[in-house]
This record gives structure tokens, sequence and C-alpha cells, in this order.
């Protein structure tokens, strides 16, 4: 298997439930590079609203199938991560697992600039990283803290994950609150 083809949600989503049930319990999130779904069922299974984007349509296709087939209010969306950057702002959750890594640090640095205009106030942003080096770089030193001075670290995790082909990555994970 692969790691996001698990159906086990990212580490950081439990910690997301418990303060979107707090302080947005009728909460919409946007799960951006959400392939196959398993973060977006796990937030719909507790009755959350998840928009679902991802490139694939295969993967889009297999989420709507479970979700129409276990009633979850999942809308699914073919579409690029970098559009939703720019959209009005709506969202009290993104959840970005594994999109981030595909960007260079100034790519990914203006992306996450931009997807703060589709947040409402105080929401939080997710995203789990894989490899080193680029944005990791950019995750780890205080210029990331500078660049986005109202985003409170809540959560930050690493570890190693075995991929399909028996390689080990390290994987990091953050969640932040925007204020």
């Amino acid at each position: 298997h692969v790691i996001w083809s698990d159906g086990i949600p990212d580490r950081y989503c439990s910690i997301l439930h418990n303060r979107l049930t707090t302080d947005f319990p009728d909460a919409l999130l946007l799960d951006l590079g959400s392939g196959n779904g398993r973060n977006a069922v796990f937030f719909a299974s507790s009755g959350f609203r998840v928009h679902a984007v991802d490139f694939s349509s295969v993967a889009l296709q297999q989420l709507s199938v479970m979700a129409k087939e276990n009633k979850l209010n999942i809308s699914c969306e073919q579409g690029d991560a970098v559009y939703y950057a720019t959209r009005a702002p709506a969202y009290n959750a993104i959840l970005l697992s594994l999109v981030l890594h595909h960007f260079n640090e100034k790519h990914a640095t203006n992306f996450l600039s931009d997807l703060h205009r589709c947040c409402r106030n105080g929401a939080f942003v997710g995203f789990a990283l894989l490899g080193s080096g680029g944005i990791f770089q950019l995750m780890e030193s205080c210029d990331f803290s500078l660049q986005f001075p109202r985003w409170n670290t809540l959560y930050k995790n690493q570890g190693y994950v075995r991929l399909l082909d028996g390689k080990a990555v390290l994987k990091t994970e953050y969640l932040f609150e925007t204020v």
C-alpha cells in the first residue's frame, strides 16, 4: 500500500477534529490534494462538510462513491490547488496532505500567503510533508514565523514512513491556527 491509500488520516487531524468540534461545530473544510479522501472521510464521518479537491479523477471518483454509499457530506472537484489560494474566504480549515513538497520554497511561500485569503477568521491550516530540503528548510527556519506571523503552531510531529518501494522517508506534520 501507499501511505495516502491506507485510509488512516494524518495525525494532526485528531487535534484539528477536537478544535473544530469546540470552535466550529458546523465547519466547512477544504481538503486540497485529497486523493481518495482519507482525511475528508475522517471529518465528514463526524458531520463536518468537506470540499475535496485533487488532480486525479480516479481518486475523486473513488471518494465520491464512498461518500455517496456512506451518506457523507463531501463534495468533490477535480482541480489545481493553486487556484483555491485565490478564492473568497469561506473555509474553517484547510488540509494539505502531501501537497506542499511538490512546490519549491518560493512557490510554497507564495501559495501559503495566498491560501490565507480563503480562510475564515480563526481558521486552521494543517499539512503533511514528505522528504527534506526546500520547503522543510523554510518551515524549520525563523523565516516562516516572520513570513506568517499570524499563524500559531498548534502541533508538529516528525517520523519516518515506509513507501511502497520500501524506502523510508521523513514525514512532518504541522497544524496552525490563524489569527
